[in-house]
């Protein structure tokens, strides 16, 4: 069982996608346009931002300024990918926590640990914090499985009808809440057993929960609660 998530800095920095050759930087392999997502999480800039994932080699996401300047990029990576991780391998952008009224984005990492998976929630604004989530945060009888995938997918919405949720955030603003696939987990049973390996799974995690985690769900192909 890992650690309670915490908030860490992020290791981003404005670059050119190419080298002084004009090549482009991790062309061969890099997988650039795996996941797309648009959306304003800088607050830099007019306009909203054009976020592409890179899964291939490292990993990387690249997110494109928007509004009428000339486009920049700013490169998302971390340095302690280790190649098959699969960093940017999928995208989300909303509100996710209540400290402000900046959407933020959240990161796939479904190759971490041995395909185990995790996500990284970057913190929209200036985009220099993030919080890095594996399964195992979520609860004790969560394990970072081989294979599960957990952030393989990612989905954000507005899923259980609340509506402004805090006096530090803009009026009207919402707290959106998190849907993140594992397509190779195998669902909680009658713990401690779980289903067939593979079954696949979806944990739905609500927008304050990604700050502390504690509220979530997980979802199986035969789930038929309430959301």
């Amino acid at each position: 069982m890992s650690a309670s998530a915490v908030v860490e800095s992020s290791p981003l920095f404005w670059s050119s996608m190419v080298d002084a050759a004009g090549t482009l930087v991790g062309g061969t392999g890099n997988q650039f346009g795996t996941a797309l997502a648009i959306g304003n999480v800088l607050s830099t800039h007019g306009g909203a931002e054009l976020v592409v994932g890179a899964p291939g080699n490292n990993g990387r996401a690249y997110v494109m300024n928007g509004g009428l300047s000339p486009v920049n990029v700013k490169t998302l990576e971390d340095t302690t990918l280790e190649a098959g991780d699969r960093f940017g391998a999928a995208l989300a952008i909303g509100n996710v926590d209540r400290t402000d009224s900046n959407l933020d984005l959240v990161v796939g990492i479904p190759g971490e640990d041995s395909s185990a998976g995790a996500i990284a929630v970057i913190r929209g604004g200036l985009m220099t914090t993030r919080t890095t989530l594996r399964q195992s945060d979520l609860l004790f009888m969560f394990d970072n499985d081989p294979n599960d995938q957990f952030g393989a997918s990612l989905a954000i919405g507005h899923l259980d009808g609340r509506g402004p949720v805090s006096s530090t955030a803009a009026a009207g603003s919402l707290m959106l809440d998190l849907a993140v696939g594992a397509p190779g987990e195998a669902p909680e049973t009658v713990f401690p057993l779980e289903g067939p390996a593979g079954a696949g799974g979806v944990t739905l995690l609500r927008g304050a929960s990604l700050t502390v985690p504690a509220v979530w769900k997980q979802i199986s192909q035969d789930f038929l609660g309430k959301l």
